[in-house]
């Protein structure tokens, strides 16, 4: 489980008469993360849903609140549990080496964690494994990312993600650089791999059709506060004017991804 309670992230800025200021980009947030389910975090260009990410991946300090994963302070799991916690981002193309192959590109994590023969030769037999369930020839290992399409290189990046089995997965934007036929795929393939690998998934977003589809629970981020946390099952309960307004706005659908939906993308 993930438990965060009122966390708080500012930049420094400058240019000011009076010299530096604050730019503060999280005040208030706070959500609990249950194993085995999917929260979607929905926020507009600029709510910090971002910079979430990044502070939960270890990549940048927080300056007030908590963070427990698993009844641990988040430094300490972060050190404890190397490969335990990986993200998918939104750009495919620049978020992997366009020099690499394929197999390299996947087999980058595992390679980081353990370079022994006998640890060279379990990474090939989990490789082929992921190949097999991301739905891609193991031919394609000895391609290179400009040689796929988006939705195969966001299986790549998938499948990098996984091969250090993970309890958590955070999915940043994964899915919105993708065509809608794509994403729906995409979405499939992501609930089948929760399903059959146990995964606990983090979805940021801002394409509403998409974390209903996916999430359990929506948790709602703007101005660095989460206003609302809602079931997907029962979405248009929402208590926050913001909140009602967002998804009253609109009728709901039957969605592309074969599942709950409601039509509405944050700008």
């Amino acid at each position: 489980m993930i438990t965060v309670e009122h966390l708080k992230k500012s930049y420094k800025t400058t240019g000011t008469m009076f010299g530096s200021a604050k730019q503060h980009v999280l005040t208030d947030v706070s959500f609990h993360l249950r194993h085995g389910e999917c929260l979607g975090i929905v926020g507009e260009s600029g709510s910090g849903k971002s910079t979430l990410s990044r502070i939960l991946l270890g990549l940048e300090r927080y300056d007030g609140g908590t963070i427990l994963i698993d009844g641990m302070p988040h430094n300490k799991w972060v050190k404890q549990n190397k490969g335990k916690m990986s993200v998918v981002f939104q750009d495919y193309r620049t978020s992997v080496n366009p020099n690499w192959t394929i197999e390299q590109i996947i087999s980058e994590p595992l390679n980081m964690l353990c370079q022994s023969e006998g640890g060279r030769k379990q990474h090939a037999a989990i490789i082929a494994e992921l190949m097999e369930r991301i739905q891609l020839p193991r031919g394609y290992l000895h391609k290179h990312p400009h040689e796929l399409s988006g939705g195969q290189l966001q299986r790549i990046c998938i499948a990098r993600a996984l091969t250090t089995r993970p309890r958590y997965l955070i999915l940043d934007e994964a899915i919105s650089s993708l065509d809608v036929s794509v994403q729906s795929q995409i979405l499939t393939l992501l609930k089948e791999l929760q399903a059959e690998y146990s995964l606990t998934y983090l979805f940021i977003a801002h394409d509403l059709q998409a974390v209903t589809y996916l999430c359990d629970h929506l948790a709602f981020l703007r101005g660095g506060v989460i206003i609302e946390e809602l079931d997907c099952n029962h979405i248009h309960s929402a208590q926050n004017e913001y909140v009602q307004q967002l998804v009253g706005s609109v009728l709901p659908f039957q969605s592309a991804f074969g599942g709950r939906s409601t039509e509405r993308e944050l700008t």
